[in-house]
């Protein structure tokens, strides 16, 4: 049988209605159980998506359960992965799915991708964005596919278009350098620049806009030392003695809350942020977001760079009836319909090149010039590090960020500290 691509949604629906069941699998009426980590809007999208999965005649329905946000979800595994007792299905950032790998608690889906009957044809695959394909293999355990997209965002710029026009400014800035002068001219307006969130994914990304890597070649050594991890904290440290940055309150987006009441001038955020802040400034005033500067202006016009983040869905091990449809699920929600009703509905990106052919995404494109922004940086993307032990660095990299806000420590300093903690605990993770 030649192999299949992944089905469109109207296909499944089609072939459910036939009771053409699954690939000569016998179907059943248990449930594949989900944890995920969606609420409110996005997890009633989220329901009415499986429940047209559930209708398609599928060899197992989805039973969606959601856990909380990402730290009780992983924390939740893990207490569960002893008892054997696992869900079929787990939403999970790439540094968490190498904790499960090395618990032997997750499967590899190669298999799957590569079978002649359920399996991607080759047209299938290079129809999934390759940094969004590749951002799902793990070169420390064999550069296998453990993990499919789920959940797939960008590390991207907000500016007050009009905030930059009063201080003087036609564009956003391309390079730091810029970055700096326009927070500080808006400050001397009487608002406030970059209102900094604590985050490691920030942090990573603006290493890689200095042309740095995170992680050494083999991928067992930090390397935050190096001059584009001390560049990265230096934008940190002159932002906060300048006063041109300034550390958020408490309260977890105090940041979004101060853009969209048009106090500062720019915040950096996932992409998926952007339909709340749409949907909070209305049309109170004129505002964008683009790609996060970069650390010259040759970098920022040959080769730009930021983060791609977001969760995937790995399938746990149980049996192998239960993985295999549980992988069926996965095919069905990353086919072309599917991933353009999820992207458009959520704010995160469409995994698939095919979306942009949709009436779906078409007419969401049409509708505001910065609902298609971050699919246009898609290209520019690149992936965090997936290690084992990388969710201990996190933090590490976030306390580090915080001492440079601090500006207590110079950035050199920070940048040293920060490496040595980290290659002691990639160490130990690898004893």
């Amino acid at each position: 049988m030649r192999r299949m691509g992944v089905w469109a949604l109207g296909v499944a629906l089609v072939m459910g209605a036939a009771g053409c069941g699954f690939d000569g699998a016998e179907k059943t009426e248990e449930m594949l159980v989900f944890w995920h980590t969606q609420s409110q809007e996005n997890a009633k999208l989220l329901r009415e998506i499986i429940a047209e999965y559930n209708a398609s005649n599928p060899p197992m329905k989805v039973s969606p359960r959601y856990i909380g946000g990402y730290g009780a979800l992983f924390r939740k595994v893990r207490a569960t992965i002893p008892t054997g007792k696992l869900p079929d299905l787990v939403v999970a950032y790439e540094s968490m799915v190498a904790e499960y790998i090395e618990s032997d608690a997750v499967v590899p889906l190669d298999e799957y991708i590569d079978d002649p009957e359920i399996g991607l044809s080759e047209e299938s695959r290079a129809d999934i964005f390759p940094r969004i394909l590749e951002n799902n293999r793990y070169p420390a355990y064999g550069n296998k596919f453990y993990t499919f997209p789920f959940t797939k965002s960008l590390l991207m710029m907000y500016y007050n278009r009009d905030l930059l026009r009063q201080a003087g400014f036609g564009a956003p800035p391309q390079t730091w350098d810029e970055f700096k002068r326009h927070c500080d001219a808006v400050t001397k307006l009487g608002k406030r620049g970059y209102a900094i969130s604590i985050d490691a994914s920030t942090v990573d990304g603006t290493v890689m806009s200095f042309g740095g890597a995170i992680l050494s070649d083999d991928r067992t050594e930090a390397l935050f030392d190096r001059p584009a991890g001390v560049a990265a904290f230096k934008v940190i440290y002159d932002l906060a003695k300048s006063g041109g940055g300034y550390l958020i309150d408490s309260e977890s987006y105090g940041d979004r809350k101060d853009f969209s009441n048009g106090n500062c001038a720019f915040v950096i955020r996932s992409s998926t942020t952007r339909p709340y802040i749409d949907q909070d400034i209305g049309d109170r005033f004129a505002w964008d977001l683009c790609i996060i500067p970069q650390g010259t202006a040759e970098k920022a016009e040959k080769d730009p760079v930021t983060v791609m983040f977001g969760a995937n869905i790995a399938v746990m091990k149980t049996t192998p009836e239960r993985q295999r449809a549980a992988w069926h699920f996965i095919r069905y929600f990353c086919s072309k319909e599917v991933t353009a009703k999820w992207a458009t509905g959520t704010g995160y990106l469409p995994v698939r090149k095919s979306a942009a052919e949709t009436k779906t995404v078409k007419d969401f494109f049409a509708e505001k010039t910065v609902n298609r922004r971050a699919f246009d940086t898609l290209p520019f993307a690149r992936p965090e590090p997936g290690v084992f032990g990388w969710q201990a660095v996190r933090n590490l990299i976030e306390a580090a960020e915080s001492k440079a806000i601090g500006g207590r420590e110079t950035p050199e300093t920070i940048a040293g500290e920060l490496t040595a903690q980290a290659n002691k605990i990639l160490r130990r993770k690898r004893k």
